[in-house]
Formats: C-alpha cells, structure tokens, sequence
C-alpha cells in the first residue's frame, strides 16, 4: 500500500427527503496523517439535505505531491494544485495542526464560518474517527444554516380517460393502453399529479376491489403517495370515466372524498332516458418546503353534454366554492370542470380568492374547449405553464409550476 496511491474508500452519505438537486456550496477538507491523505467534501444540498464524501488517498504519488507542495515558499497557493478529478482542493493541514477549510463553490457566502464551532482538531488522529464526526456534526450545523428551500413545485393535471388513447378516425372505440398513460404521467416529473376518469364504468354501477388501473398506476408511481376515491355507486353510471386520484412524492394526510350531487336532468343516452349521477369531491393536505398545501381534485358533470349549461345548474360548482371560502393557507385546485362557457367559472372561483393558470389554450379534442383548470390562491404565484398535446386521452395535460408566496 506504501507504494502506490490506492483509493481505499470513497464514500457518498445524502441525507435528505426527496430527490438529489444541485449543488448550492461544496466545502473541500484535506486532512494529512502520516503519510496518507484524507480528502472530505461537504456539500449542502437543496430540500433539506445534505451530503458527504470522503476519499482515503495513501501511497507516494498523492501524499509526495501534497508534501512537496508544503515545501514551497507560498506553499498554500501551491496547494490549490492539488485536484481530485476536475475539482481543485484549496485547504488543506499538516499533520497535527487544526483543519483548514474554505468554500469553493461559487456562491457569495462564507460557509467556513460555519464550522468555527466544530471541535475538528488534532484529536481525530484516524481517518474513520474524523469522517464520523464531520456526519454527524455538518448535518446539525448545514441542514440549518445552508440547506436551500425548494424553489419551485410541478402540478400536472390530467383527466386520463381510463387510459382510452385518441384516435382520430374513431375515437369512441379507441383501444386503452395504460402504459402510455403511465409513461406520459412519469415523463412530467410533477411533485403533484391530479388524476380524473381513474377506472373504467362498469355495467350496473359495479366498483371493481381494488379498481385495477389505480392499482397499476400506484405500482408503476412507485415514489410517490397517493389517495384514490370513487363516486358514490350508482346502478345509473354510463360506461365512461370515474374515479378520482391524487398523487404526491411527499405524504398525503387528512384525505377525504365529498359527493356532488347532480339535478335530475333527464336526456337521452342509447335510446333510453337517463338522469345523471353524482360527482365528486377530493382532497388531501401534503407539506412541500415547510408549507403546509391543500388539495382538491374535481370532476363535474358536462352540463353542455345534456343540452343544458353549469349556469343554470350551479349548485356542483357553488359546493366547491364554499369549500374553498373556509380555508387560509396555499390551496391548490385542480380538475375538469366540464364548463364550455368558462368566464362565469372564473369570475365564481375569483369571487373565492382564486385564479386559474390559463384560460386560452384548449385542453379537450372532441370540442375546442377549455375544460381543465389548476386553481390557486394569493398563497402561491403560478411560475409558468404548458398545455401539452398527448395521444393518451381526449385531454390535454396541463401542467403548471409555482412557488410559495411569503406573506
């Protein structure tokens, strides 16, 4: 081992909840004992986290070349030579003396100053001993004084339509294929996924247990948390799309369903006359970067589906604005409204303190209308926004970013 520079230990310690973003600062420490060389990095991450690594360098090459680099006159400018990979190590400390540090990373901050109350000396005299405590006293230390709150979330809002793709010389008898959903779904990488027309009507109001496509969708959304629901049974239900689900990559709590009853409107469907059955209501609370978030899911009746409008027949809309009136903190609303003429939509929700992400671009095929909306109050300011075409579904998917307001 005396012999050769032999990497003997490379080590990546994340602590945190969620995903592994960039980088803010990195702190480099080389620690020489011996003939051997220990280079720590400490990187502050963003979302609460944090990250270590540690390399073990022995032998001639890299210690020699520290050791020469000592010997110079401006020994410690001759130090910033000294590199690991593409990355070059500007502190280091001879053996026995206290452990120089400073940051390399390019923000304006003094993060060496937090380690001032580090009692990192000469007293870690083996490698193991002084890479422990650099854990567990940096993660106390940063993840306070350094650790970034997530700038931004990702909604996407999305009625899936059982998975039926379109086609658009037959779209009625269009085959399903959920893996194109789940792939479409997985391809936008949003924190919050809301879910409409989850599972496929069956005939005489029969709840498939457990429904088989949210049972997939959960599988195949492994990292994330979830709550499903569907409307109240009903022997009356039509062979379309129910059921309701919300996905999150944080925990989902307080999750409940509310039913929306529909008005007795009789239409015809196949020859037979039909009254409409209930819709629903969802929510769920979650906690993104220290804010607790409310969540709604929705899907009403398609009014204009029965030659009849939403502003005639209000009621569905006004429970859900009473819903949204009682509540203080970020509230997030999503769903498919089913409105055609959607300004008197707007103008009801704007009443309740609420905005919705767009209102010009289509989200439906079979008519150029605006069906689905992400509703937000002045808790949260929208970043930006997409409506993305998919051959999923009838419906587009709107996706929308934002960020927590402070007030």
């Amino acid at each position: 081992m005396a012999g050769a520079a032999i990497f003997v230990a490379r080590v990546l310690l994340i602590m945190m909840a969620g995903r592994l973003i960039p980088v803010r600062v990195k702190l480099c420490v080389v620690l020489l004992h011996g003939r051997s060389a220990v280079l720590v990095r400490l990187a502050p991450l963003r979302d609460s986290g944090m990250a270590v690594a540690g390399h073990r360098l022995h032998g001639d090459r890299n210690s020699q070349r520290i050791a020469a680099e000592q010997r110079q006159p401006d020994g410690q400018n001759h130090c910033n030579k000294f590199s690991n990979g593409a990355r070059h190590v500007r502190s280091f400390a001879k053996s026995g003396d206290p452990v120089k540090y400073e940051s390399v990373g390019v923000q304006p901050s003094d993060p060496a100053a937090l380690f001032d109350a580090l009692p990192i000396r000469n007293k870690f005299v083996d490698y193991w001993t002084f890479y422990f405590a650099v854990i567990a006293l940096s993660c106390a230390q940063l993840r306070q004084c350094h650790a970034a709150p997530m700038s931004t979330f990702k909604v996407l809002q999305f009625n899936m339509q059982f998975g039926q793709i379109w086609d658009d010389a037959d779209p009625d008898h269009a085959p399903a294929n959920l893996e194109l959903t789940i792939s479409e779904i997985l391809n936008q990488d949003a924190d919050i996924v809301l879910l409409q027309e989850v599972e496929h009507a069956q005939p005489d109001g029969v709840q498939l247990d457990p429904p088989p496509n949210y049972t997939r969708l959960k599988a195949a959304l492994s990292g994330y948390h979830s709550y499903f629901s569907y409307p109240k049974a009903d022997p009356r239900e039509l062979p379309f799309g129910i059921g309701l689900a919300i996905f999150s990559k944080t925990p989902l709590h307080d999750a409940f369903h509310y039913d929306l009853p529909s008005p007795p409107i009789v239409f015809e469907f196949k020859g037979e006359e039909k009254t409409p059955t209930d819709r629903l209501l969802i929510g769920a609370k979650t906690t993104l970067a220290g804010y607790e978030l409310q969540l709604f899911n929705t899907h009403l009746l398609a009014y204009f589906m029965l030659n009849s409008s939403s502003e005639d027949y209000i009621e569905q809309r006004r429970l859900i604005a009473r819903q949204l009136h009682c509540l203080d903190g970020p509230v997030l609303l999503g769903g498919d409204f089913n409105v055609s003429r959607h300004d008197s939509l707007i103008q009801q929700f704007a009443e309740a303190g609420y905005q919705t992400v767009q209102t010009k671009e289509i989200t439906w095929r079979r008519r150029p209308y605006v069906l689905d909306h992400i509703f937000y109050n002045r808790y949260l300011h929208p970043v930006r926004y997409a409506v993305k075409p998919t051959k999923a579904s009838d419906h587009h998917m709107l996706v929308a970013e934002f960020e927590f307001v402070k007030t």
